[in-house]
């Protein structure tokens, strides 16, 4: 019977992505969907969300208690050398879409003329550098590598900065899976479960969103400033772990006793 029924909710993005759209068709059912969290999350069982900001947001949204249970983590125990080499390798992962904004990450990196610098860019999509009049010497220095056919964990190791732009997330999972991995993160100050992982900057880098010149001048400091970059990436290496420990068997306990 429907009266049994018991509803769970999980939020894997924050709620203020329903303040994005792209056409008056998306503003609609972006106000349609507001409504009805508005009305009918208060009757749920459990409301989950995936870090501790979108958990947070949503409650003062709806009105009503959310609990995190953040996504699991894989930790690696060997510690990964990075800003040891003359060159710096930058990474920007995830598919190239408005929200993702890579935008940011091409028009910053044209000012980085003076840095010998090596730029990853892993996406589903084509990325045409044609569109951003980027810089021919600049444009050597970038490599456009396609999902499904590299192995990130490689990556990963050579990364030296990884480089998020979106305009928000739930927790991200591709920054996670650097901080395993020792890189240092710079990302867009945005809604969502970065600052759970980077947290005031005393774990990683901000900066303004839209905003390439900061951006720029981010990147240029944490190469002048590598001791105390490098202390940032055992703080949020050291975080990291304990968060992983904070998710284990969560959902399986939690469905067992319902």
């Amino acid at each position: 019977h429907i009266y049994k029924l018991k509803i769970i909710t999980i939020e894997r993005t924050p709620i203020q992505e329903l303040n994005y759209y792209s056409s008056y068709s998306k503003l609609f059912k972006n106000f349609i969907i507001k409504i009805l969290i508005k009305l009918y999350y208060k009757y749920a069982l459990i409301r989950i969300g995936n870090s501790n900001p979108v958990s947070r947001d949503l409650e003062k949204f709806c009105n009503c208690k959310v609990k995190t249970i953040i996504p699991y983590i894989k930790i690696s125990k060997k510690n990964f050398k990075k800003f040891d080499k003359h060159q710096i390798n930058l990474t920007w992962i995830g598919r190239v879409s408005p929200e993702k904004n890579i935008n940011d990450l091409l028009k910053a990196i044209n000012h980085l003329k003076e840095i010998n610098f090596n730029l990853n860019i892993v996406s589903d999509m084509k990325v045409n550098l044609n569109n951003f009049k980027i810089n021919k010497k600049i444009g050597k220095r970038i490599n456009i590598l396609k999902f499904g056919s590299l192995d990130l964990t490689k990556i990963y190791k050579k990364t030296d900065i990884l480089i998020s732009t979106s305009l928000y997330e739930g927790f991200p999972n591709v920054i996670a899976e650097a901080i395993n991995y020792n890189c240092l993160i710079i990302s867009a100050k945005n809604f969502g479960g970065v600052r759970q992982l980077i947290g005031n900057e005393d774990r990683g880098l901000y900066y303004i969103s839209k905003d390439p010149h900061d951006l720029y001048k981010k990147i240029v400091y944490s190469i002048k400033n590598k001791n105390l970059v490098k202390k940032k990436i055992y703080k949020s290496k050291r975080n990291l772990v304990k968060l992983s420990r904070l998710n284990n068997n969560i959902y399986k306990d939690l469905f067992n006793k319902l």
